[in-house]
């Protein structure tokens, strides 16, 4: 009738008894189900399921009673964490379905490692060794006591490292011999990676130490100065702690020899020092060069050290003097002077090869010679200018090493005078000149009498007055 007032007609707030009218489009309202509808039995009319059973699994489907619109399902999470979807289905209804995230404050998030000896530091001990933990944490960060045992691989030691079922971490001791260590402090990263056939490769972690030796390698050299023709020549190297005193190691160290002037002594072979033993030996083989290079030493996990060696000649330097060089010499005027070679026992060297290197102030004849029986050579010097000259003298000679020395000498250089050689005029015209200059000389004389007897004409006319 035109008396009853639809829900439509009413705000919100009016509205005391609700219909279907009161429902916006593709809105859903309660239905009351007819009869009782099991999950259940020889009549199943509803039906719920998991994607996924490891995540939530359905335990009790529920039911939904007579003249009610819901039901309770009862449902237990898994192991695993992360969206599941639960889905219900009435028969002659229809089905509806929803998802959900299921979390796991007590799941492993993440393993940690640290060290016992603090924070970010490691120390090793005499042999390269040093400890660490690795711990489970959940999500809150808390110990997480392990359902099945986890394995993992911490690099650049290559340690398998196992915390076992029902517990929540684990000790190991690792060796340092997979990543070099500089003098003094430097810096480690460790990083450690679940590995196995259901590994969560998420709970991987790093960590980066300081690291601390406490033991170095060393370089011995029997002499500081050694042959550079002999070939056969030796170092040693020691493994020693931070004292100096011996290190015997449980398992061979293998060494990193090396040579900043391979051009002087080269080293070949990096030598390894035996389990057992603090020390190992190692050759140096010189190229014939005299010369310092500095021969360094390392090995994964202990400081490395460097030693300097001098790579000199045995053989007897050659000595040069001079004789009837005398301290002056004048310019253009060739002299004659013997250079004798000796060793450095002061024997003279016959056959000895001299060459003589002038700067072109001087010219020394001839330029290369070789000493005589008594190990002397003549040669002439004639010097161009001054004030002085001067000149390199090699000597070389088989079975000696190389003598060289400088000489100068003192030139007596006269001034210079102007003449036609200096003006590097005819002759003819130094002539002209000449007789230029006599006949203005006469010019002038001429003159000058000329004057003379003017002004004594004039005193003669003024005594007559």
């Amino acid at each position: 009738s035109d008396d009853v007032t639809h829900n439509t007609e009413l705000s919100p707030e009016e509205i005391i008894l609700y219909s279907i009218d009161c429902l916006d489009d593709e809105e859903l309202y309660p239905m009351q189900a007819t009869e009782t509808l099991y999950t259940d039995g020889f009549i199943q009319k509803v039906n719920v399921i998991s994607s996924d059973d490891k995540l939530a699994q359905i335990i009790d489907g529920g039911k939904i009673l007579s003249s009610y619109s819901f039901g309770t399902a009862e449902i237990s999470t898994g192991q695993k964490t992360g969206p599941v979807t639960i889905s219900t289905s009435i028969n002659g209804v229809g089905t509806g379905s929803f998802t959900s995230n299921v979390v796991n404050t007590l799941e492993q998030k993440e393993v940690r490692i640290f060290s016992p000896t603090g924070e970010n530091s490691l120390i090793f001990d005499r042999d390269g060794y040093f400890d660490v933990f690795l711990i489970a944490l959940d999500g809150k960060e808390r110990p997480k006591v392990m359902r099945e045992s986890g394995k993992y691989l911490i690099t650049p030691t290559n340690g398998l490292v196992e915390i076992a079922k029902g517990t929540t971490f684990t000790f190991a001791q690792l060796r340092s011999d997979s990543f070099d260590i500089s003098v003094g402090k430097s810096n480690i990263l460790l990083t450690v990676e679940p590995i196995g056939e259901n590994a969560d490769l998420q709970l991987e972690g790093k960590k980066a130490f300081t690291t601390q030796p406490s033991s170095q390698i060393q370089i011995s050299l029997p002499l500081a100065k050694i042959n550079s023709n002999h070939q056969e020549n030796l170092g040693v190297i020691q493994l020693v702690d931070l004292q100096g005193y011996p290190v015997i190691p449980k398992f061979n160290v293998k060494s990193k020899i090396t040579s900043s002037e391979d051009s002087v002594v080269q080293i070949i072979d990096d030598s390894i020092i035996p389990a057992g033993s603090s020390y190992a030996i190692f050759p140096i083989i010189t190229t014939g060069s005299v010369g310092t290079a500095t021969i360094s030493a390392s090995a994964k996990g202990v400081n490395g050290t460097s030693s300097i060696i001098n790579a000199a000649s045995s053989q007897m330097q050659l000595q040069i003097f001079t004789g009837g060089l005398v301290d002056v010499v004048k310019v253009d005027d060739p002299i004659e002077f013997k250079l004798f070679v000796d060793d450095e026992n002061a024997e003279s060297v016959p056959g000895a090869s001299i060459k003589i290197i002038t700067k072109g102030d001087a010219v020394i004849s001839p330029e290369v010679v070789r000493t005589s029986s008594d190990g002397s050579a003549i040669v002439s010097l004639t010097a161009f200018e001054g004030p002085n000259i001067s000149f390199d003298i090699i000597a070389t000679a088989e079975g000696y090493a190389e003598g060289k020395d400088s000489f100068t000498v003192n030139v007596d250089s006269p001034d210079k005078t102007f003449n036609g050689i200096d003006l590097e005029l005819p002759e003819w015209i130094v002539y002209l000149v000449i007789g230029g200059i006599l006949m203005i000389g006469v010019v002038v004389f001429m003159f000058l009498k000329k004057s003379k007897a003017d002004l004594e004409e004039d005193w003669e006319e003024e005594e007559e007055i």
